[in-house]
This record gives structure tokens, sequence and C-alpha cells, in this order.
């Protein structure tokens, strides 16, 4: 599409200059004549009684000229328009294919994992993939639904890992649990009015996100992805927010699956 509107405007382009360059040589040639004509009466008739009417047509000629190089400008211009906009709509539907094309490998992924254990760890890396994170948590509610506790992590202690219990409505991540809204943050989290009393960690995350797992209007846990970065562009974007909201409606799916099989893994081992 893109090849087939730069052709065309390409083609385009080429008329305008070559209509350009026949208007000048139409106003050389004029002039040239007119020049001639002058000339030959001037030399003549010794008199000036013509150059009024010449003059009358060489102001014609190049109020012609003017108007015709106008109407050329315009017309180039709006050529130029439409090819930026043919440009930029090919440029979306290249994002949207990167992104779906992203989305997919991200699921597949994750469907791909045959234990509970490595579902949750192939939710979490390849949510981190997708958005290009460098650490983040999953967290599911415990058996009492009323606690976070992390299922698999990236770029978190182990100390941490084991002592997290995050009551449902406490912190950020509590906080979207009970809410069931997700949260992008630029920045600093307490920075957010909502969760100004939360202690900063040690290594505060410019960029994260933390989404929801929900599934049949039911809560299963929070997935949470950061980046440390002072650069913008690899902080997370608007795009980035919108595609792991639709990924984590996905993994919701895996992850009850997955819960479901440990669930019955552990009733087999009682039973036995």
């Amino acid at each position: 599409m893109e090849a087939v509107a730069w052709d065309r405007t390409i083609m385009e382009t080429t008329r305008i200059e070559s209509a350009r360059t026949e208007l000048f040589h139409f106003v050389l040639w004029l002039l040239l004549v007119l020049l001639g004509v002058t000339t030959y009466f001037a030399l003549r008739y010794h008199g000036d009684s013509i150059l009024p009417w010449l003059s009358i047509v060489g102001l014609l000629a190049c109020l012609y000229a003017v108007g015709r190089e106008r109407q050329l400008t315009r017309y180039r211009r709006r050529l130029q328009d439409n090819l930026t906009e043919e440009q930029d709509k090919s440029k979306s539907l290249e994002d949207r294919l990167m992104e779906l094309s992203g989305l997919y490998r991200a699921i597949s992924a994750v469907n791909a994992a045959t234990s509970a254990e490595g579902t949750f760890d192939a939710v979490l890396r390849s949510a981190l993939a997708l958005v290009r994170g460098t650490r983040g948590s999953l967290m599911l509610l415990g058996e009492d639904d009323d606690h976070l506790i992390i299922a698999a992590a990236e770029g978190l202690s182990e100390d941490i890992i084991r002592k997290t219990s995050q009551r449902v409505g406490e912190g950020v991540a509590g906080w979207v649990a009970e809410n069931r809204e997700p949260v992008l943050l630029i920045g600093r989290a307490t920075d957010d009015a909502r969760f100004r009393k939360l202690i900063e960690h040690r290594q505060p995350v410019n960029y994260s996100m933390s989404i929801p797992l929900v599934l049949r209007e039911t809560v299963l846990g929070v997935l949470n992805i950061g980046v440390i970065t002072d650069d913008p562009v690899q902080g997370f974007s608007d795009t980035d927010f919108r595609i792991a909201t639709i990924f984590a409606q996905h993994a919701s799916v895996a992850i009850e699956n997955a819960r479901l099989r440990l669930m019955h893994n552990v009733v087999l081992t009682v039973e036995d």
C-alpha cells in the first residue's frame, strides 16, 4: 500500500515539475516575443503608441503564470498531505500487526506450559517480554481470598518473594485487586494520591503497571510489571498498557486452569 502510494505521488510530482517547466518556457518565449516586437516597432516607427498594449499583454501573461504556479503548488501540497496520511495509516497498521504478533507469541508461550508453576512463570515472562519490562511479579489470592502472595517473580529477591503477603485493599496491588482497575504509574508510586501512604522501595521503579487478573467476575490476582529507566522511550506507553491489559485477560484463563490442575494434584496426593 505504501509503495503504491509512493509511486503514485512520484508520478504526480513529476507531472507537476513538467508543468512548471513548460510554464517557465512559455513565459520566457512570450517575453522574448514581446521584447522582439517592442524593438521592431521602436526601430520602425520611432513611437511608443503600441508599448502600452504590449505591457498589458506582458502583465496578463505574468498574472497567468503566477496563478498557474499557485495552482501547481496547492496541488503538490495536497499530494504531499495525501502521502503523509497514507504513510501514517501504513505505520499504524504495521504497529497493530506487531502488537497482535507479540500478543499471539505471549499467549502461545503461556498455553505451552504443562505445569501450574510453569504456567505462572510463563505468564510473567511473557508479560515482561511483551512490554520490555525488567522486573515484575505475579500475585495470586491465597486460600483466605484476603491476601495476595507471589506465585512468580523476576528481579525480586527470594526473601521478598517469601515474605510478601499483601492484604487486598492495601498498596498498589491490593488497590488494583480490590477495585479491579489496572494502574499505570510513571514515576514514584507515592506521587499518586491513591498510594501516598506507601513506603518507597530501596530501588524505586520509574515505570510500572499493575493489572487485575479477573475471570468471570472473580479476581484471581494481580500482574505487576516494572522497568527502571529514566529514558521515556524505554518506559511504558499507553499502547504497552493496553496490550498488557489484553494479555492479562487471556492469561487469567490459563492461570485458573493451572490452579485447578494444582488443586486436583493436591487432592490426588491426599487420597493416596
